[in-house]
C-alpha cells in the first residue's frame, strides 16, 4: 500500500480497507459518543448486524492477507493443483480485505 493518502482531494477517507474503516469509526465515536443510538435508529438493528458481519469478515480477511507470507513459503513443495488453489485463496483474502487497492495505479489514471 502506498500509505494513508486521501482517495480524492477533499474527502475525509484516509485509506481503504479495514484499518481505515476502524480509524474513521473510532474518530467519529470519540468526537460524538452519542452518535451510535442515532445510527441504530436510522438504519435499524438488522441492517447494523448485517454490516457488522461484513466488517468482521473484512477484518478476518485482512489478517489472512497479512499472513500470506507464511503460506507462500510452503507453496514450492506443493503439487501444481494445490498451488493453484492456494494462490486463488490468497487472492480472495487480498480482495476481501480491500488490500488490493493501489494508490500508485490511481495516480497514474489522472
Amino acid at each position: 500500500m502506498g500509505g494513508a493518502r486521501p482517495l480524492n482531494p477533499g474527502t475525509s477517507i484516509a485509506e481503504p480497507g479495514f484499518g481505515g474503516l476502524l480509524k474513521s469509526l473510532s474518530s467519529a465515536f470519540v468526537a460524538d459518543p452519542l452518535f451510535t443510538p442515532s445510527i441504530i435508529k436510522h438504519v435499524g438493528v438488522p441492517a447494523l448486524v448485517n454490516w457488522i458481519g461484513h466488517v468482521t469478515m473484512m477484518g478476518i480477511f485482512t489478517g489472512l492477507d497479512i499472513a500470506v507470507a507464511l503460506v507462500r513459503e510452503k507453496l514450492d513443495g506443493m503439487a501444481e493443483r494445490d498451488k493453484f488453489v492456494w494462490r486463488r485463496r490468497m487472492e480472495s483474502w487480498k480482495y476481501g480485505s480491500g488490500m488490493d487497492f493501489d494508490f500508485d495505479a490511481e495516480e497514474s489514471l489522472k
